[in-house]
């Protein structure tokens, strides 16, 4: 990290106090707000209204919202504000799952140390190092996967002790 850590936290703690502005009534009234147009007369009703239309207004709902489109395209910047905080809240999500997955691969030693673990051949025990080019195939290294198939897949067991007879022979002659 380039940055010291008490740098970080104090990041992370302001970032914590800013989420914690979006409380479960702050969200309700954002959803409340964000329910109705920019052309609705009646956003949100005051507490003692009962109409959400000015006097002397033709009581017909449809007509006054069909009229309204017609005569010129909503604006509505407090909407659009309240579904830009909501796909920012996603981005988030989607960010510090991914920060959270980045933490928990660096910090968990024993995962990291599975990964990057050595494996040995089942027949000849020669360690394997499980990059692409060079794996475990059935649980044989390279060399003895190919003498597998060139035997036509023989009987494991047998296979495997046939193989290991004939590289000790090998090596025995050098």
């Amino acid at each position: 990290m380039r940055r010291k850590p008490d740098l970080i936290l104090k990041d992370l703690e302001i970032i914590a106090k800013n989420l914690g502005r979006f409380t479960p009534e702050v969200l309700q009234r954002l959803y409340d707000i964000d329910k109705y147009g920019p052309n609705d007369y009646g956003h949100i009703p005051a507490s003692g209204s009962t109409s959400g239309r000015p006097s002397g207004q033709i009581s017909d709902p449809v007509l006054n919202k069909v009229a309204s489109r017609m005569t010129r395209p909503a604006s509505d910047p407090i909407g659009d504000c309240i579904k830009g905080l909501d796909r920012k809240i996603g981005e988030l999500r989607r960010m510090s799952d991914g920060m959270v997955e980045q933490l928990l691969y660096v910090v968990d030693r024993q995962k990291s140390r599975r990964e990057a673990a050595i494996l040995t051949c089942a027949c000849c025990s020669r360690e394997v190092m499980g990059t692409p080019a060079d794996r475990l195939r059935s649980g044989y290294c390279e060399a003895c996967y190919k003498s597998w198939i060139r035997e036509g897949k023989a009987y494991r067991p047998l296979f495997e002790l046939n193989r290991r007879a004939s590289l000790e022979a090998e090596t025995a002659q050098k």
